[in-house]
């Protein structure tokens, strides 16, 4: 009886730190990716003044998200809890975009 108390102590505690592995970088990654689509819209909604540091502002975001969902093994659990890589802010020269 007691080795089946402790083989099952045994197996939960790292199934434990998995889950708040895995939690931790969802939220990390879902933060990040909510920031992408506000830096989205705010590109989106920005006067023509406004486009250039909108689309710096984008840019980093995405470059931030994309860095931290490649990084370790959040690449492998962001592939399976969908987390896609952002695309970058369109490129753009003339101020009338």
């Amino acid at each position: 009886m007691k080795i089946l108390i402790i083989s099952i102590i045994v197996s939960v505690i790292p199934l434990f730190f998995l889950f708040v592995l895995v939690s931790s970088l969802h939220s990390k990654l879902a933060k990040l990716q909510n920031r992408c689509r506000e830096a989205r819209e705010q590109f989106m909604a920005a006067t023509d003044l406004e486009k250039a540091a909108a689309r710096q502002a984008w840019s980093q975001v995405v470059n931030d998200y994309n860095r931290a969902r490649s990084s370790g093994l959040a690449r492998v659990i962001g592939a399976a809890l969908g987390f896609r890589e952002a695309e970058p802010p369109p490129a753009g020269t003339s101020p009338g975009e």
